[in-house]
């Protein structure tokens, strides 16, 4: 057993993590509803720590270079042309009490654009990768699901540390724009509510948060964010070679405020995007965890000339010991 633990703890650490920036946030016990959403349930109590690997790959609408360039030569204009991006995170988790969890999250980031800013090398692909910003969170059982009592409810907050790259350069020289460094140089701060409920094969959760943003590298601050997310998951009957299955579906909400740079308000970030979350859970063990969820923007109304998102795919790997 001890040669099997250290083996898949093996397998997740060689991975190395990053926390994304302020796209869908998945994860969550199949079992309450949360395949694609936050629980407020602390979890398996058989189990104290969690170890959770996840990839996540978004892929951009693709911009005419020439047209970006023209709308940056504009008075108060700006876009990108972020052609793609990877985030993997690693989080580790502990079961402190039986009513409190604490995790604390590290990891890297490789983005992917093309030059719209200097005419002389439009066009050119260019590339920002480095470690994110460190993450330390936690998660609150107010109150447990039970025969007198119908659903769980928690409260779960964050802190986010001003600790990733911020230093990557274009190889013409200049550094790359704030919100497509590895990090954000920032303090940032999180705090949400969260209900889950379960009876039967059947679960559903319901979380909202507001995230509070903090001036970072470049004077940049990212706009405030209110997210909030649904998310139903069912067991199926079916276990082929034993596994459990979980497909789940949720819809997540983001609002982001009007970013800042130097202090003045920036018309160009911030927005309102809403995601449809399919997804599926399954469980080889009982202390293997693993998830797919591809989040579908349904909705996108950003600010100025903010780029959109085109598709998300996301998968992780959870142990528990």
């Amino acid at each position: 057993m001890n040669v099997y633990r250290a083996a898949l703890g093996l397998i997740a650490l060689v991975s190395t993590a990053v926390s994304a920036c302020d796209s869908c946030k998945v994860g969550g016990d199949p079992e309450r509803g949360g395949a694609v959403g936050l629980t407020a349930g602390i979890g398996d109590p058989r189990y104290r720590w969690t170890l959770t690997t996840a990839f996540e790959y978004r892929n951009w609408d693709r911009i005419n270079p020439s047209v970006a360039l023209e709308i940056n030569d504009r008075p108060n204009g700006h876009m990108h042309s972020v052609l793609d991006e990877w985030f993997v995170t690693m989080r580790v988790a502990c079961q402190a009490t039986k009513r409190l969890e604490v995790g604390i999250s590290q990891g890297y980031r490789h983005l992917r654009q093309v030059n719209v800013f200097d005419p002389l090398v439009l066009g050119n692909h260019e590339f920002a990768n480095g470690f994110g910003d460190l993450e330390l969170d936690f998660k609150y059982s107010l109150k447990q699901q039970s025969e007198s009592f119908p659903v769980d409810v928690g409260f779960f907050g964050s802190i986010k540390f001003p600790t990733g790259d911020t230093n990557e350069h274009a190889p013409s020289g200049p550094l790359i724009d704030p919100e497509n460094q590895p990090g954000s140089g920032s303090w940032d701060g999180t705090l949400g509510g969260a209900v889950s409920k379960s009876w039967g094969a059947w679960g559903a959760s319901a979380a909202i948060s507001y995230t509070v943003k903090g001036e970072g590298t470049q004077h940049f601050k990212a706009g405030d964010i209110l997210r909030g997310t649904l998310s139903a998951s069912k067991k199926l009957s079916h276990e082929p070679l034993g596994w459990k299955l979980y497909p789940s579906l949720g819809l997540q909400s983001i609002n982001e405020f009007k970013g800042k740079v130097n202090g003045e308000v920036d018309r160009n970030h911030g927005g309102q995007s809403i995601f449809v979350l399919p997804g599926i859970s399954a469980k080889p063990l009982d202390r293997l965890i693993l998830n797919m969820t591809v989040p579908m923007p349904v909705y996108q109304e950003y600010n100025g000339t903010h780029q959109k998102q085109d598709y998300v795919v996301h998968f992780s790997v959870g142990v528990k010991f």
